[in-house]
């Protein structure tokens, strides 16, 4: 009988790919950054307010009930 067991590694490294700019603006002045406070005041670049969302030019998803998703995945509220 043929042995088809497999060496399996006994750690593995993960390594995260290198954050990209988010950014799509082509307007000046630019867009604020998905890290910054002002995030949701960029500008719509596709809006869907019949659906209740717009993304914005910096890659944020807004929503009507005010959360919001970054490009990162992360899922905040707009304070206040």
């Amino acid at each position: 009988m043929e042995d088809i067991t497999r060496t399996v590694p006994t750690s593995v490294t993960r390594t995260d790919p290198p954050r990209r700019s988010t950014t799509m603006c082509d307007h000046s002045p630019s867009c604020p950054d998905t890290d910054s406070s002002a995030c949701c005041t960029a500008h719509v670049v596709a809006d869907h307010s019949e659906q209740g969302w717009c993304r914005l030019c910096n890659g944020v998803i807004l929503f009507d009930d005010g959360g919001y998703l970054t490009p990162d995945g992360r899922a905040l509220k707009l304070a206040g």
